[in-house]
């Protein structure tokens, strides 16, 4: 019995494969995966309109005169180094209760004069959006030191 002989049972079953997978690659190259009608269109991104006038400061309203004011950054610091906020009398972030620091460099902001530290920048959009919440904390902290 020869190489050739002993392969041939081998050979016939590769050929049995061979001419399904050819046919189906050449279906799949041709035609595609998927149909393209059936993919959404995409998002049509929102039109682009001018943005309304800003009224002059004469304009204000009382309850634009009640808005809080808020310092960042830079402003912050400064407005607590001249004296025109109070500092933050804490060691612990306002919103997290973790110690300042332990998350890298405390995040600052002045709010209505009064300075308030928090642990990470992720806090800072907490506190604004319900900052009497937080700032109790630290109304508790003065009545008990």
């Amino acid at each position: 019995m020869t190489c050739l002989t002993m392969l041939s049972p081998l050979a016939r079953r590769l050929d049995a494969f061979a001419l399904p997978a050819t046919v189906l690659a050449v279906t799949l190259t041709l035609v595609g995966c998927g149909d393209a009608a059936e993919t959404p269109p995409a998002p049509t991104p929102p039109e682009i309109t001018e943005a309304p006038e800003t009224p002059d400061a004469t304009d204000a309203t009382e309850d634009e005169a009640d808005a809080a004011v808020v310092l960042t950054g830079a402003d912050a610091a400064a407005a607590v180094e001249a004296g025109e906020a109070t500092p933050y009398p804490l060691n612990v972030c306002l919103v997290a209760d973790g110690e300042l620091g332990s998350m890298g460099e405390p995040v600052s902001l002045v709010y209505n004069g009064q300075e308030i530290k928090f642990c990470c920048d992720g806090c800072r959009p907490m506190f604004l959006e319900d900052p009497d919440s937080y700032l109790s904390k630290l109304e508790e902290d003065d009545e008990q030191g």
